[in-house]
């Protein structure tokens, strides 16, 4: 754990580092340099041992900076008053603090809690990074899928210009233009498949920050992979997508994860079905609509019944570690990637006997 002190008491960090093992200390009592320290370490602690003036100082010039956002603060104070840190935005209960004189069994305690805080939250984000991985890979999976379907009928278009090329020849029959026409079809097909892989490739690289996009386009894009395979399934797919340009700020290659992921689940759900209902082929409806300064993505599974618990339940973390049913791993990923990413909203709306899944960003 990486600490900063900003404070004159040549012995604070002494005595912490005669106590702790494991703690990376830096200690300065100048304010431009304890805020360079802050913004190139990044601290995961900042013990603040100063005066009312001082620290009025140093927050002055750090409140509006991003990167102290998160930054836990530990101050060392004589005679607390709650609302001189009111008035610096600080709720009650928002303050962690020690009365000087501070014994140093105390602050040796407090600094172990903060320590034993950050390993639980490296664990768990270590934690969180396998499960991304291994939920992208499930997805990866998913398409890789689709994408050799789409595959077969360029081939088979490939094939039969060759074989066309070669029976003429045979016969020969073949004329300067037969050849002109099935190259023109093969580099056509080929082209085609060229774009498949580069959409494909495309969606699945992560966005390195928020662009401003289209957002018709982003969900054209998605449908646009999985059509053949619903095609195929004969699942129709009805796009009320409208024409006026819809743009947003954000994530455009997560947003397509989480549709495909959504998009995904629905079809193996009518596939399910269908097993059960033979006559049942399933229609997935999509749509796209502005509301304030809202986007609203709506995904319609129609006669497809799931309950709120159901849904609730399939994207727990717990769900997700006990099951092998890969439609909880797309589901609990569409839900993180649009909550913790897009900082949206994924909601289920089943108060008909269709399953809507509502993505608000």
């Amino acid at each position: 754990m990486h600490v900063t002190i900003f404070s004159n008491n040549s012995n604070l960090k002494k005595d912490i580092e005669a106590y702790t093992n494991g703690l990376h200390i830096n200690q300065s009592y100048d304010a431009s340099t304890i805020i360079h320290e802050i913004l190139f370490t990044k601290p995961d602690l900042l013990i603040v041992d100063t005066t009312k003036e001082n620290i009025l100082k140093l927050y002055s010039k750090i409140k509006n900076e991003s990167n102290f956002e998160n930054l836990q603060i530990l101050f060392l104070i004589e005679n607390f008053n709650q609302s001189f840190f009111q008035k610096l935005g600080y709720n009650i209960g928002d303050i962690d603090y020690l009365n000087k004189p501070t014994e140093i069994n105390q602050l040796i305690s407090k600094l172990n809690f903060y320590n034993t805080l950050h390993k639980m939250h490296h664990k768990l984000t270590n934690i969180d990074e396998f499960i991304t991985q291994y939920s992208q890979a499930v997805i990866k999976g998913e398409m890789l899928g689709i994408i050799s379907h789409q595959w077969k009928q360029p081939l088979n278009i490939i094939a039969t210009s060759i074989i066309n090329i070669e029976l003429k020849s045979e016969l020969e029959e073949l004329e300067h233009v037969d050849v002109e026409k099935s190259v023109s079809k093969i580099h056509s097909t080929l082209e085609k498949i060229t774009n498949m892989i580069h959409n494909f490739e495309h969606i699945f690289e992560n966005s390195l920050s928020r662009t401003t996009f289209n957002t018709n386009e982003a969900c054209l894009r998605s449908i646009e992979l999985m059509s053949p395979q619903l095609n195929s399934r004969k699942i129709k797919i009805t796009n009320n997508i409208p024409k006026k340009v819809i743009t947003t700020s954000n994530f455009e290659n997560e947003l397509c994860q989480s549709i495909l992921c959504l998009l995904s689940i629905i079809q193996d759900s009518i596939i399910k079905k269908h097993k059960e209902k033979k006559t049942f082929y399933g229609n997935i409806k999509l749509l796209l609509d502005k509301d304030s300064d809202k986007i609203i993505i709506k995904i319609i599974n129609s006669k497809i019944e799931m309950s709120t618990d159901e849904f609730n339940n399939r994207m727990s973390l717990n769900t997700l570690l006990s099951s092998s049913d890969d439609n909880n791993t797309k589901l609990f990923i569409a839900k993180k990637i649009i909550e913790n990413k897009l900082n949206g909203n994924l909601s289920i709306i089943n108060d008909t006997k269709d399953v809507i899944f509502n993505i608000t960003l």
